[in-house]
């Protein structure tokens, strides 16, 4: 029994001492609105919690068929159905991030339906240890424009 236990311990600080990933925070995705027409635009901000940031990339994907991407921040680009944004700290990790709002995205409807906006990325602190936060993304309902509402104002 002695040995099993000791054998437990060995295996946890073996793992704590050679662990180069750091789990804490969350990233999550917010709309500026739930609920567009065609033809709207809104914003997708990516925000950080709980954890302390040097570096980063962050990719948002989406359905292209209901909605297109507008712009970003310079450091952002599309491609490939998804929006891909980096941020490395210009002070050599002294000045991370540490929450609040990472990007924000602007994005325009172009298809009725839910639209699911997702964000997946990798996070590094200042000593290059990679951050494993959890990730949430959120959803956007895109309503048509209906003709019959148009005539009400006649």
């Amino acid at each position: 029994m002695k040995k099993i236990v000791i054998s437990i311990i060995s295996i946890i600080i073996y793992f704590i001492i050679f662990s180069q990933v750091e789990a804490a925070g969350t990233v999550s995705l917010k709309a500026s609105k739930t609920k567009v027409n065609v033809g709207d635009t809104f914003t997708i901000s990516i925000n950080l919690n709980g954890a302390s940031v040097a570096t980063l990339t962050a990719r948002v994907s989406f359905d292209t068929q209901k909605v297109e991407f507008v712009s970003g921040p310079s450091n952002s680009n599309y491609s490939g159905g998804r929006v891909i944004y980096t941020w490395t700290d210009a002070t050599g990790g002294s000045s991370p991030l540490t929450g609040g709002t990472v990007a924000t995205f602007t994005f325009k409807a172009k298809g009725a339906g839910n639209v699911n906006f997702n964000v997946s990325g990798d996070f590094f602190t200042s000593e290059e240890t990679s951050v494993n936060p959890s990730f949430s993304g959120t959803t956007v309902t895109i309503n048509s424009l209906q003709v019959e509402n148009l005539y009400h104002f006649w």
